[in-house]
């Protein structure tokens, strides 16, 4: 259990009583068959509950329930250790494969409240870092010049090694919707379902909204770091967000410690300057992406990528489905984590 929680305990827990009378409880516990019998009863075992251990099984012996259920890897206060094990509203699939891919900057580290909440109902995870993202060796600076290629080469390299039969969940955060396209495009046959959360979403008939859009918007100017690797004369190549960015733009409603998180673990991400490069390489067919069936999540706050943006998208190029998250800003998977989750799971159980 988590620390927090104890700590809670700690502050909220009161005496309880003891009931000594014996004759008095077992007049007053008093059941019967036509009416306690009646009710159809589920009794959940805890295989880590030291307050009510396993071996008081012989309660399920000598009074049978209409059904056992076990949770794993639980204490005796399950409601906080494996909460998404009770909770009668969460969608319960067979076991999918999710592969989540970051925004700009970040990395696999980003997602590792989805990573948890999927692997506690049983499913896969494999969260990719970019080339030179996350704890990828590389550095920016050894990219391909503005080869989107090369920096989504781990996702691609990953995609293919599925097994033959085998079909993945993708799901692109912010710019991790460059690379799902590219990989919808490249492995149609290997993924059951794309997931846009708040990401680029090109098409066959919707290339340049990015720059366009980007620049309307004002998101390329100001709280950024840039890094001119072709010489202070041309473009810069590279970019890292600031602090300032971060707080105002993209985790304004996260909690400050994943803000925190971020600002310790983002590293330079790059910009894709050649044009007549960047659109050759994500080239999408009707046949091949437009196979994949599509689902975008709406982040009605998002300061980065705005609703407006998102809308615009949604509507050059319809997926399959559009969900909202409201209240959130760029960084869904910390500021609404299990809304995110719940989506993922219902689009798991329709899609795969």
């Amino acid at each position: 259990m988590e620390n927090r929680f104890l700590v809670l305990a700690l502050s909220l827990h009161r005496s309880f009583p003891l009931f000594n009378d014996e004759e008095l409880v077992l007049n007053e516990t008093k059941l019967t068959k036509g009416k306690y019998r009646s009710v159809r009863r589920v009794f959940i075992i805890r295989d880590q509950d030291y307050a009510i251990n396993e071996g008081l099984r012989w309660m399920i012996e000598r009074n049978p329930p209409n059904e056992v259920k076990i949770i794993n890897g639980t204490d005796h206060m399950v409601m906080f250790t494996r909460p998404l094990k009770l909770d009668p509203n969460s969608t319960i699939v067979p076991k999918r494969h999710f592969v989540l891919v970051h925004g700009g900057g970040h990395g696999a580290w980003c997602w590792y409240k989805i990573t948890a909440f999927l692997q506690s109902n049983g499913h896969n995870v494999t969260a990719i870092d970019l080339t030179a993202s996350g704890i990828n060796p590389r550095q920016i600076n050894d990219l391909k010049y503005s080869s989107v290629l090369d920096y989504i080469q781990p996702l691609m390299d990953f995609v293919e090694s599925l097994q033959p039969k085998e079909r993945a969940i993708l799901v692109g955060h912010s710019m991790g919707g460059l690379g799902l396209s590219i990989a919808m495009e490249k492995f149609p046959n290997k993924v059951s379902a794309a997931v846009f959360v708040t990401a680029h979403m090109p098409g066959p008939h919707l290339r340049d909204y990015n720059k366009r859009e980007y620049t309307k918007s004002g998101f390329f100017y100001g709280f950024r770091i840039y890094i001119y690797d072709q010489g202070p004369n041309n473009p810069p190549t590279a970019v890292k967000f600031g602090p300032n960015m971060l707080a105002s733009k993209l985790y304004q409603l996260s909690p400050p410690k994943d803000l925190a998180l971020a600002i310790s673990l983002l590293r330079p991400y790059p910009i894709f300057n050649d044009e007549e490069l960047v659109l050759e390489q994500t080239k999408l067919s009707k046949g091949k992406y437009g196979s994949v069936r599509r689902v975008f999540i709406i982040c009605d706050q998002d300061h980065a990528i705005d609703e407006g943006l998102q809308r615009y998208m949604i509507e050059q190029n319809p997926p399959n489905e559009v969900k909202v998250i409201n209240g959130t800003d760029h960084m869904v998977m910390f500021t609404r984590p299990l809304k995110l989750f719940s989506f993922l799971g219902e689009i798991a159980e329709k899609y795969y």
